[in-house]
């Protein structure tokens, strides 16, 4: 039987119950955890857009929450209350492999020791020296180049990267600089999208990468490489963007654990909070629904410009 199969024969939850076994039934968890469960399910069904619901899907979506620096804990919240909504509408969701997935996450050393949100930030000084190592002229390193570059000066979600198309990125502008049209993203409820601004460096690494891959407007901007040093014309996964993030810190950074495609968006919060900017500013910035996440990120930059170290140590 296939999953499809699968979900279409599963009953709602209720059918055939009375009013009172539904009434005790909804008694079986508390309105908090009911809300938390809603919560799931609806950033589950951002991030699978027009995706059909499959076991792969769930684990590239606990992936990506765990390369956000969420805590174990928070992930099975989640997974749990997508299993629970889909069930209350007769759709049994198949949670083989994802199920592998979380105890993965749960047993990691660094899953296990780390708070909420506290992958390590790549800054700009961090991304100028990758983008001179990557300076060579090789297919993979100018992909890697437009990598780097589009994430730090987009403060992107991995998943907003890999979903972009070559024609997302709009060149014609003044001084040479770019732009990034993105279309839609995990906190663009109303699907109206952005328009991200790319420096001029970053323009001409994403140009030289698109004119030696031969990418054309339509096709997926960033793609995965063949072992023959070849575009393999599908768009790379999450999966795969933050295997070579971390790579590329291991092998540029020295950072050997504690980086995920993240660190960008992390890096340039903190980097632009260094030079000044205020927290409505890093919120605009990385299209963050409240100033929650980057005040947590920049906690250390707020430090140094706090009233001892204004006051105290001018």
């Amino acid at each position: 039987m296939t999953q499809n199969q699968l979900q279409t024969t599963a009953r709602p939850a209720t059918e055939g119950l009375t009013k009172e076994s539904i009434q005790l039934m909804s008694r079986a968890i508390s309105k908090n955890t009911r809300t938390a469960y809603g919560r799931a399910y609806r950033k589950f069904n951002e991030f699978r857009e027009d995706r059909p619901v499959t076991d792969p899907l769930i684990c590239e979506w606990l992936q990506e929450m765990d390369s956000r620096g969420l805590a174990p804990s928070t992930i099975q919240l989640m997974l749990a209350g997508v299993v629970w909504a889909y069930r209350q509408q007769g759709v049994l969701v198949d949670t083989t492999r994802s199920s592998l997935v979380m105890k993965g996450i749960k047993r990691g050393d660094e899953a296990q020791q780390r708070g909420r949100g506290q992958q390590r930030g790549i800054r700009r000084a961090e991304v100028e020296l990758l983008r001179r190592k990557l300076n060579t002229g090789k297919l993979r390193d100018l992909r890697d180049r437009a990598i780097v570059g589009l994430m730090s000066d987009g403060l992107l979600r991995g998943s907003e990267l890999i979903r972009l198309r070559a024609r997302d990125v709009l060149h014609v502008q003044p001084g040479g600089t770019a732009r990034i049209n993105l279309r839609r993203s995990k906190s663009d409820q109303d699907g109206e999208g952005a328009i991200l601004f790319v420096g001029k460096p970053v323009a001409d690494d994403v140009k030289a990468y698109v004119r030696e891959g031969e990418i054309q407007p339509g096709d997926p901007l960033i793609q995965g490489i063949s072992r023959g040093g070849n575009l393999s014309g599908r768009t790379m996964t999450i999966q795969g963007l933050n295997v070579t993030v971390k790579r590329l810190a291991n092998a540029h950074l020295e950072i050997a654990e504690g980086v995920s495609s993240h660190s960008f968006r992390i890096g340039t919060a903190q980097s632009l909070a260094s030079r000044g900017s205020g927290l409505v500013e890093l919120q605009n910035a990385g299209r963050w629904k409240s100033a929650d996440m980057p005040a947590r990120y920049t906690r250390g930059q707020a430090a140094s410009r706090g009233a001892v170290a204004r006051l105290l140590y001018p």
